[in-house]
């Protein structure tokens, strides 16, 4: 994998400083062994702009973002597939003091499905299942905010964050009803030899939580850090947890 970037910092433009930028990757992927998943490249494109305006006791960020994503599975019928999507996202920091702030972001985002979202065929010992993919998935679609308190000085930092995530398109993994062997053959049934067989599907989903997260270093020579977090998900196309 090669990726690449080319950003250009602007002068102060109003309030705010930016910068505007295009980033790239290419992707090739040789399977050496097994056939879980196809030889396939994959390219990404993508160009955005950053903004940020520092007025003392608050800063004000915002950003576009426009990326393509290009994959081509070999030895696939289905194997060629192109996804895109604008994001961007508005956010405030107020500072409370020189140690405490409080942050509110709003941001909409975009997810292509992988290659072996797409185009996966064979036993994943993972999940002890015949996994299939699904050529047809589209990309997925977020919009979400999160509010933020936030602590810092010269040994410690932690965070306390509330969020909601509401997601297009969600890729999610699925039981289909019926079982495979080794060699691929599908049955309707379980049986000696036989797994579950499983696929990618999409659906609309929330998620939304809490997240504490911490480091303090009482001495050169000692950190200590943890986190903690709590997700709920819920599948709001069919009123049920996610899987």
């Amino acid at each position: 994998r090669l990726d690449a970037k080319l950003a250009l910092v602007h002068p102060q433009i109003g309030i705010f400083d930016g910068e505007i930028g295009i980033e790239g990757y290419d992707k090739e992927q040789n399977v050496r062994a097994g056939h879980l998943v196809p030889d396939a490249d994959e390219t990404g494109q993508s160009i955005y702009l950053f903004e940020e305006a520092d007025l003392e006791q608050w800063v004000l960020q915002w950003g576009l973002r426009y990326d393509t994503r290009d994959i081509e599975a070999k030895e696939t019928a289905e194997g060629n597939r192109r996804f895109s999507a604008m994001g961007g996202s508005i956010g405030a920091t107020y500072k409370i003091d020189p140690r405490w702030n409080v942050a509110v972001n709003i941001s909409r985002g975009f997810r292509a499905p992988s290659i072996f979202e797409l185009y996966a065929d064979g036993v994943h010992g993972g999940v002890q299942a015949y996994q299939t993919g699904n050529p047809d998935l589209g990309e997925e679609t977020t919009l979400g905010g999160d509010l933020s308190l936030r602590y810092k000085d010269e040994t410690t930092k932690a965070s306390f964050t509330l969020y909601r995530t509401y997601i297009d398109d969600y890729i999610y993994l699925a039981n289909t009803g019926y079982y495979r062997n080794t060699a691929g053959v599908r049955f309707t049934s379980a049986g000696t030899g036989r797994m579950a067989e499983m696929t990618n599907r999409q659906t609309d989903a929330r998620m939304q939580g809490i997240e504490f997260a911490f480091e303090t270093r009482p001495c050169d020579a000692l950190r200590f850090d943890g986190a903690f977090e709590i997700i709920e998900g819920k599948d709001t196309a069919n009123d049920r947890d996610l899987t």
